[in-house]
């Protein structure tokens, strides 16, 4: 009985997840990239220091290092920096161009991996590094609050990113602008807004106030 039951809610959800795979490709990798992300780092950070724990007591050391706060700031550091490329770099990026090949190359695997290997590939590995780089020189500076206004900025750049994918309902296997409630170009002058450090003008006639 217990199994049936089991087994019926894997099936559900199996049936919902593609149908919101199908209905909202982007917003749902999206989402599940970030939780699978979040979790794995979270798990993998605690293996490592088991095995930092016991190197240091092979080492004939009593007590293992104290946690600092740095050291707390680093590890969520990293988190983020690897959840939020994932969630709002990665999977947009390679649900697009995946879809792309679908319908580009039907059924010519090999293709696909050649193409992904020399094209996105060193982009998205440039931009990871890139981000990682910046995100790391935020957030583990002696006063982080100090470019706070920075890191909104970033935030608020990924976070349009991510409402530019949330928007997106099926369709064509690339994103047309029409089909998007909001389009590339709201977002283009999100980003703009938030990097360009706007003035009240340029605001109300960004908005259109």
């Amino acid at each position: 009985m217990a199994s049936a039951l089991i087994n019926s809610i894997q099936n559900a959800f199996v049936r919902w997840h593609q149908s919101q795979l199908q209905q909202r490709p982007f917003l749902t990798n999206s989402i599940q990239n970030a939780v699978l992300m979040l979790f794995g780092d979270r798990f993998a950070q605690s293996l490592e220091r088991k095995d930092a724990e016991a190197m240091a007591a092979a080492a004939e050391h009593t007590h293992a290092r104290p946690s600092t706060l740095h050291d707390t700031r680093a590890s969520w550091t990293r988190t983020a920096i690897l959840t939020l490329w994932s969630s709002c770099a990665n999977s947009v990026i390679y649900t697009w161009w995946y879809r792309f090949l679908h319908y580009r190359l039907p059924q010519r695997p090999m293709t696909w991996v050649a193409l992904t290997a020399a094209i996105p590939a060193p982009l998205t590995s440039l931009g990871f590094f890139t981000f990682a780089s910046s995100f790391e020189h935020l957030a583990l500076h002696p006063a982080p609050l100090q470019h706070l206004h920075v890191m909104v900025r970033v935030c608020v750049c990924v976070a349009g990113l991510l409402l530019l994918a949330a928007s997106r309902k099926g369709g064509p296997p690339w994103p047309h602008a029409s089909g998007y409630a909001v389009t590339s170009s709201h977002v283009l002058r999100l980003v703009a807004l938030c990097v360009c450090r706007p003035t009240t003008s340029a605001l109300r006639s960004a908005t259109g106030g």
